[in-house]
C-alpha cells in the first residue's frame, strides 16, 4: 500500500471513530437530562383554593422519542382515588427549545400554582400534542406547562434549570448525526431542508419542494429579498446546486456534501455553507458570518 494511500485511510477512520464517540456522547448526555427531568418533574403540590391535591409526572419513550406527561388531582396527598387525571403526549423533537420561557404564577389556577410555569410550544404552535382527559381523547394543545409550585423554589426544583434540561434535551433529541455514507447525508440534507426557518437575525429562510430533489429557496428580511431561486441535488455529479438573486446578482453556486462533526453543504467560490446541526436547527455561513436559523413550521 502507497504511504499517502495508507494515512488517507488512517485519518478517515480517525475521523469517523471521532464522530461515533461523539455520537455516544450526545446519546449519554440526552440519556442523563431526560433521567433528571423524570426525578425533578416527579412532584405533588397542593391548590389552597380549590383544595385539591396535583401530582405531575415527566416520562419519555426512548424509542419513540415521546414525552409524556401526566396530571392528577385529588382530595387527599395519598392520591387513592382520582378527581382529575389528564395525559398529553408529543415527539420531544416537535419542542421548539426558542419557545421555552418561564412565567410568574401568582394566583392559584388549578393544576398550576403560585409559583412559576415553564411553558415550551410545539414548533410553528402546531396542535400536534395530543391531550386526553379521565381516559376519553380531548382537543390537541399546541403548548407544555411544567408548574414549579414556590415551596419547591429552594428545594430540588427550580424553573430556570428546568428550563435548561429541557431545552439540552429537544436539541440532543433532534440533533443530526453524519454518517461515512454521502448518499445517506444527501437523503438527510434534502429531508430536513423543507419549511420555514427564523435566524437570529431575525431574517426568515423558506425551502418549498417544487418536485423531486428540487425546492424554491427564499431569504427574506421582512418584505425585502436577500436571496431567492432554486436548490436541489444532482443525482448524477453527487452535488447540489443553488442559482439564485443573492441582492440583486445571479448567482449560481456547486455545493458539496461535507460530513464532520456535522452535515453541511458548501461552496469554495465564492464561500457558502448550509450547515446543519439539528433537524429544527441550521445555520448559514456567508461573508465570514455564521446565522443560525431555527424552524418556525412545516
Amino acid at each position: 500500500m502507497k504511504p499517502y494511500l495508507f494515512f488517507l485511510l488512517v485519518a478517515w477512520g480517525i475521523l469517523f471513530s471521532s464522530a461515533e464517540l461523539q455520537a455516544q456522547d450526545e446519546q449519554q448526555s440526552l440519556s442523563e437530562t431526560i433521567s433528571w427531568l423524570e426525578r425533578k418533574i416527579n412532584i405533588s403540590y397542593y391548590n389552597a383554593q380549590t383544595q385539591e391535591w396535583w401530582s405531575n409526572r415527566f416520562f419519555y419513550n426512548t424509542e419513540m422519542g415521546l414525552v409524556n406527561i401526566k396530571n392528577t388531582s385529588s382530595d387527599g396527598p395519598s392520591f387513592l382515588t382520582r378527581n382529575t387525571y389528564y395525559d398529553r403526549k408529543v415527539l420531544l423533537s416537535d419542542l421548539d427549545a426558542s419557545s421555552i420561557k418561564v412565567h410568574d404564577i401568582n394566583e392559584d389556577q388549578g393544576r398550576i400554582v403560585f409559583g412559576q410555569v415553564v411553558q415550551v410550544n410545539v414548533i410553528g404552535n402546531q396542535k400536534k400534542i395530543k391531550r386526553t382527559k379521565n381516559g376519553v381523547a380531548s382537543f390537541n394543545e399546541f403548548f407544555l406547562q411544567i408548574p414549579v409550585p414556590h415551596a419547591y423554589d429552594s428545594l430540588r426544583l427550580t424553573a430556570d434549570s428546568i428550563k435548561t434540561k429541557l431545552t439540552l434535551a429537544i436539541e440532543l433529541s433532534s440533533k443530526i448525526k453524519p454518517t461515512n455514507d454521502e448518499q445517506q447525508n444527501a437523503k438527510t440534507i434534502l429531508s430536513t431542508l423543507h419549511g420555514q426557518f427564523k435566524g437570529d437575525d431575525k431574517t426568515v429562510m423558506s425551502f418549498t419542494k417544487i418536485e423531486g430533489n428540487h425546492s424554491e429557496v427564499e431569504h427574506t428580511n421582512e418584505q425585502n429579498y436577500i436571496r431567492k431561486g432554486l436548490i436541489g441535488f444532482d443525482e448524477v455529479n453527487n452535488h447540489f446546486y443553488l442559482w439564485s438573486i443573492n441582492r440583486g446578482q445571479r448567482e449560481r453556486l456547486t455545493l458539496e456534501v461535507k460530513s464532520g462533526d456535522k452535515v453541511s453543504i458548501e461552496s469554495i467560490d465564492p464561500p457558502y455553507a448550509i450547515i446543519l446541526y439539528g433537524v429544527n436547527h441550521i445555520a448559514v455561513r456567508e461573508n465570514g458570518q455564521e446565522i443560525e436559523f431555527y424552524r418556525m413550521g412545516d
